[in-house]
């Protein structure tokens, strides 16, 4: 039983080879997963300024809505008033000209 036979160098030398390359497979997977970590902190940071541009736009979209609603109410208030001041000066016409034709009546 010699401790430092030819096989048991050779075993621990491949025994040796085994870890080292489990090591840097190992150190290669934490480099890769540190690597997909950054990007992705990257990415939901970008993700996350396009949500709040699109909150931003989405208010101003809002207010723009309001505004024209507000528009919309005041110019349909505007057809109203002239569609009435367009009816009186018909109404008034008419009654002018079924006066004229009742003066060429009297004469």
């Amino acid at each position: 039983s010699d401790l430092c036979g030819p096989d048991q160098i050779i075993n621990a030398i491949l025994q040796n080879s085994q870890v080292c390359l489990e090591i840097d497979n190992a150190k290669l997977a934490a480099e890769d997963f540190k690597n997909k970590l950054e990007t992705e902190l990257r990415l939901r940071q970008s993700v996350e300024l396009d949500i709040d541009g699109l909150h931003q736009l989405k208010q101003t979209y809002l207010d723009l809505q309001g505004n024209l609603v507000g528009e919309i109410a005041a110019l349909e208030e505007d057809i109203a008033a002239l569609k009435k001041d367009h009816e009186e000066q018909l109404r008034m016409l008419r009654q002018q000209k079924t006066s004229d034709i009742d003066v060429q009546v009297d004469t």
